[in-house]
């Protein structure tokens, strides 16, 4: 899902990328320089895409992470309670920490609009 989101997203930019130029050279604003925005709405439409940009990549982070984790957890000796534990609690806390990522991740998207 990231991956497809990444891959969106550098569409995306790549092709603002030529619009801006194409604007420059037309002499059209840019969704950013719309006229009908304010400087504040521009500014806080910028920090939401910042905001969700660093999200997506924490979230990659994580997922990675968590791939790990469940590699050494599929090869865990539960028999040795010391090391479950020291395996499962950080575990755990990705999981916890994933989910909130996501949860702040879609709140931006959906500010986003």
């Amino acid at each position: 899902f990231l991956k497809r989101k990444k891959e969106k997203s550098i569409a995306l930019f790549e092709n603002t990328g030529k619009q801006k130029k194409n604007s420059k050279k037309q002499g059209k604003p840019t969704k950013k320089e719309d006229p009908t925005l304010s400087y504040e709405e521009q500014k806080e439409i910028k920090r939401l895409e910042n905001k969700v940009e660093k999200l997506e990549k924490d979230i990659e982070k994580l997922e990675v992470k968590i791939k790990e984790s469940d590699i050494k957890i599929a090869n865990l000796d539960y028999t040795n309670e010391a090391e479950t534990n020291t395996i499962l609690e950080p575990y755990k806390e990705l999981k916890a920490t994933l989910k909130q990522k996501m949860a702040d991740w879609e709140n931006g998207i959906i500010e986003l609009g």
